[in-house]
């Protein structure tokens, strides 16, 4: 995911590290691999997605997947 460069396995060339994403946001991994599937994230978690470090994702582009 290009607006989470801080977020890339070190591993899978251009793969999120999904493990890492899910711990600095207090979920799942499960959790992170069901807003992918779903192609969508719960809205609650929108203020903690913009403020993950590194992030360059807007509120703007992430409005397009939030869910109730």
């Amino acid at each position: 995911m290009q607006g989470l460069p801080h977020y890339r396995s070190s591993r899978l060339i251009g793969q999120l590290d999904i493990a890492r994403l899910a711990a600095d946001l207090q979920v799942s991994d499960k959790a992170i691999y069901k807003w992918l599937s779903d192609g969508a994230v719960p809205g609650r978690r929108v203020h903690q997605l913009l403020a993950l470090e590194g992030a360059s994702l807007s509120a703007t582009t992430l409005l397009q997947f939030v869910t109730r």
